[in-house]
């Protein structure tokens, strides 16, 4: 079941992603409204209806408020079903992205764009990303490890995981660049078709 439809989850799970979800929407209409830099977590909570601490309990950071994605967690659970090869893993994660993004609401490739515009303009969120994506890639690691029946330090496991972040990083930034004119889930359909043509050319 896919979190994206409400099924699948605890009803208090759900409760706080929708709890997240909407201060990260009045993050966002604060920030398109006086600067990112201008709106503390404190002014975010009061619009928000919440306490401070629960935005930090949430988020961590204010930074994460932008970089937080509800779907994630969603991408990580399709790696880890199922069996085989590295290519049925790739192709499962490939079909869970697009299932996943049939699934949005309509204004979700906007939302996207939006914190899109903050990770690229704000020089300490595009530092955060950076940081976050190491530990994607080293978690990636991990659940790639068995399906190539290597050890996860192995060169072979760090090169598949490095091409697969960023073939998805890559084709994010190619939307962001062409201005959003493409649909996200054509763009990163796409990439992960490169992804898996350079994992399994790798590994082969």
């Amino acid at each position: 079941m896919s979190q994206a439809d409400g099924r699948g989850v605890g009803l208090r799970e759900r409760k706080k992603l929708a709890a997240m979800h909407t201060i990260q929407q009045v993050a966002l209409d604060l920030f398109d409204r006086d600067g990112y830099g201008n709106v503390t977590v404190e002014r975010i909570a009061d619009e928000a209806g919440v306490s401070p601490s629960s935005v930090y309990r949430y988020f961590g950071t204010k930074e994460r408020l932008v970089l937080w994605d509800e779907y994630d967690p969603q991408l990580f659970g399709l790696m880890t079903e199922g069996g085989g090869g590295i290519g049925a893993v790739l192709a499962r994660l490939r079909e869970g992205i697009s299932a996943i993004m049939r699934a949005w609401p309509d204004d979700e490739s906007d939302n996207v764009a939006r914190r899109m515009r903050y990770i690229l303009g704000e020089a300490d969120i595009h530092a955060v990303m950076l940081r976050e994506q190491h530990q994607f890639e080293v978690a990636l690691r991990q659940l790639i490890a068995p399906h190539l029946d290597e050890d996860p330090g192995s060169l072979h496991v760090r090169v598949a995981a490095a091409t697969l972040l960023s073939c998805l990083t890559a084709a994010l930034y190619h939307w962001a660049e062409s201005g959003y004119s493409d649909r996200l889930a054509d763009v990163l359909d796409e990439a992960m078709e490169l992804a898996n043509r350079a994992i399994v050319a790798q590994v082969s």
